[in-house]
C-alpha cells in the first residue's frame, strides 16, 4: 500500500488491509480485547496521503473505506451491528491519529478553482472532501465547525453535498440545521431535491426511519415519481445498511409496506425495491425470520403483479 510502484496494486492492497482490519476489530470486540488500529496501516495511510507524486483523485479512492454494503459480502452470516461499529471505529481512529495530515491535505486541495472541471481541480475536490469526511467523524466542536463552514461557503454542488452528508451524520441538531438550509437554498430545483431526500435517507442517526416516514408526506415527494422513490425509499432500503436491518424489524416492515403500495402504481419500481430482500438468508436468525415474514406477507397479496411476484418468489426459494 505504501510503496508499490503500480497504483492499482496500491489500491488493491489498501482495500485488502481495510477488510482485514475491520475483521480484526470485530473479532477483538467479540473476545473482549481492547480495540485498536494497526500501526502499519496508519503508517501506510499517512504515507499515501502525503504522496505528492500520486494523482489526488486516485489517492481519495484508495483511502476511502469500503461501505457497509461492501463489507457485508465478506461475512456469512452478516453481523450488521458489528460491521457498523467496526467501520465507525476504524474511521474515527484514522481521523484521530491523522488529524494533522488530513488538515494539511484539505489546505492544499482547497486552493483549486471551485468552478474548474479540469481533472486536477476535480481530484483536489475529491481528496479535500474525503479528508473532511474523516475529520467530521470525530464529531468534535472544532471539526464540526470546519465541516459546517465548508457547507455554507461551498461554491459548487460537489463540495456542498459532501459537507451536507457529513453534517447529516453528526447529531440531530446539526443535521436539522443543514437540512433546513439546503432545502431553503434548493427548494426551487426538483432534481437537486432528490439529493436532499437521499442524504436524509442515508443518515446513520437513530431517527432516520422516522424521518423517512415523515418525508413521505412532504409536498415535494410523490410515490408516483420514480426518481423521488429511488431517492428516499430505495436509498433507505439499499444503502442504509444499519437502519434497514435494525434488529426490531421496523425497517423491513416499512419497506414491505412500500413495495405493496408501489405495486399498485409502478410494477417495475416495486420489483426493483423488492430485490433489497434478495440476500435475507445471509443474515442472523432473528433478522432472517423477520425478512422472511415480510416476503411472505408480500406474497399473500392477491393483486400482486408478475414483476414483484417473480422477485419475491425467487427470494423465498
Amino acid at each position: 500500500m505504501a510503496h508499490d510502484t503500480d497504483e492499482i496494486n496500491r489500491w488493491d492492497s489498501a482495500q485488502t488491509l481495510f477488510f482485514k482490519e475491520i475483521k480484526r476489530i470485530i473479532l477483538a470486540g467479540q473476545t473482549g480485547e481492547d480495540l485498536s488500529v494497526s500501526e502499519n496501516l496508519i503508517l501506510a495511510f499517512e504515507k499515501t496521503l502525503a504522496d505528492d507524486g500520486m494523482d489526488r483523485f486516485f489517492v481519495s479512492k484508495m483511502l476511502s473505506l469500503p461501505s457497509e454494503i461492501e463489507i457485508k459480502e465478506h461475512f456469512d452470516p452478516v453481523d450488521v451491528d458489528a460491521i457498523h461499529g467496526a467501520r465507525l471505529f476504524l474511521e474515527k481512529e484514522m481521523a484521530k491519529q491523522l488529524k494533522k495530515p488530513f488538515l494539511k491535505a484539505m489546505d492544499l486541495c482547497s486552493k483549486a478553482d471551485p468552478f474548474s472541471i479540469s481533472h486536477e481541480a476535480m481530484a483536489d475536490r475529491s481528496l479535500k472532501n474525503l479528508s473532511l469526511s474523516y475529520l467530521g467523524s470525530l464529531k468534535e466542536q472544532e471539526t464540526t465547525r470546519l465541516v459546517y463552514d465548508h457547507f455554507v461557503s461551498a461554491k459548487n454542488m460537489t463540495d456542498e453535498l459532501a459537507a451536507f452528508k457529513i453534517l447529516a451524520d453528526i447529531d440531530p441538531d446539526t443535521k436539522a440545521k443543514a437540512v433546513e438550509q439546503f432545502y431553503s437554498k434548493w427548494s426551487h430545483n426538483k432534481l437537486v431535491l432528490d439529493k436532499w431526500f437521499m442524504v436524509q435517507a442515508g443518515s446513520g442517526l437513530a431517527d432516520t426511519l422516522d424521518r423517512v416516514k415523515e418525508l413521505m408526506g412532504h409536498a415535494d415527494f410523490s410515490m408516483k415519481n420514480p426518481n423521488k422513490v429511488r431517492a428516499l425509499v430505495h436509498m433507505f432500503a439499499v444503502q442504509n445498511h444499519i437502519h434497514f436491518h435494525d434488529a426490531d424489524g421496523a425497517g423491513y416492515a416499512f419497506i414491505a409496506d412500500q413495495i405493496i403500495r408501489l405495486d399498485q402504481i409502478n410494477h417495475q419500481v416495486a420489483a426493483r425495491l423488492a430485490s433489497c430482500f434478495n440476500h435475507w438468508k445471509k443474515y442472523d436468525g432473528v433478522r432472517k425470520e423477520l425478512m422472511k415474514k415480510e416476503l411472505e406477507r408480500i406474497m399473500n397479496i392477491k393483486s400482486l403483479s408478475k414483476n414483484v411476484y417473480e422477485i419475491v418468489s425467487r427470494a423465498l426459494e
